[in-house]
């Protein structure tokens, strides 16, 4: 089998709607690796960062990158789909490009319905279609998302995402008191010498629900919700 890395992401507006987790996509990346003919050795998971970034841009995205580029046994990259891979065409091209010539195929689990393998013909033609697509898509929620907040601030109510600690409640942001005990417990952990892995282990081992509708914890979320509770 080919040894094979797996991509998996979400955006905080994603987060809202529910429209894909991370543990989805993950579920569904190793049901394809053994009709590939792909073992996954390791996941790279971008929690809440939007895909208009370019891969090598992002914190996981650059970290996949570079383990592609130095690890001669890795034979394939896999993701769910390629809009969470890409949202823009130029650097969706660019980067399967080099991959290519690099003997490193791209694979992506649902590609208008049926698995897609970059290293076939007919699939580089409909993968071009497709970026295109993913770039024009990636615009119109841009634009959805510009209007929602604009109505919203229109009419005196909150158009941000609660972050955790807190709920929106009739339009308004309060606060969580069962979440911001947890916020401190994070806090003094990490204070004390925790990893965010180890953060994020006892999270999931409690049960404690994320702002993503049942998605795990991961190192990344833990750092971006203390990041973001110690900003405020």
């Amino acid at each position: 089998m080919k040894k094979a890395l797996a991509y998996c992401r979400v955006s905080r507006p994603e987060h809202e709607t529910e429209s894909q987790s991370l543990r989805m996509q993950e579920e569904k990346i190793l049901q394809y690796a053994p009709f590939a003919n792909l073992e996954i050795v390791d996941f790279y998971i971008d929690d809440g960062v939007s895909g208009g970034k370019p891969l090598a841009g992002r914190g996981e995205g650059r970290k996949l990158m570079e383990r592609l580029e130095q690890d001669d046994e890795i034979e394939a990259v896999v993701a769910l789909r390629l809009d969470r891979m890409f949202r823009d065409t130029l650097d969706a091209l660019n980067t399967i490009g080099r991959l290519d010539k690099a003997g490193i195929s791209t694979h992506f689990v649902d590609f208008g319905g049926q698995p897609f393998d970059s290293q076939s013909a007919v699939g580089r033609l409909f993968f071009v279609l497709q970026a295109a697509f993913a770039e024009f898509e990636r615009h119109r929620i841009a634009e959805r998302i510009r209007e929602n907040k604009a109505s919203r601030k229109a009419a005196g109510r909150t158009y941000a995402v609660a972050a955790f600690g807190h709920d929106n409640e009739d339009g308004a942001v309060v606060e969580n008191p069962e979440e911001q005990d947890l916020l401190d417990w994070m806090r003094d952990e990490y204070a004390g010498g925790a990893s965010l892995n180890g953060i994020a282990r006892q999270l999931n081992d409690m049960g404690v629900p994320t702002k993503q509708y049942g998605a795990k914890w991961y190192a990344s979320s833990v750092k971006a919700v203390l990041e973001r509770a110690d900003g405020e």
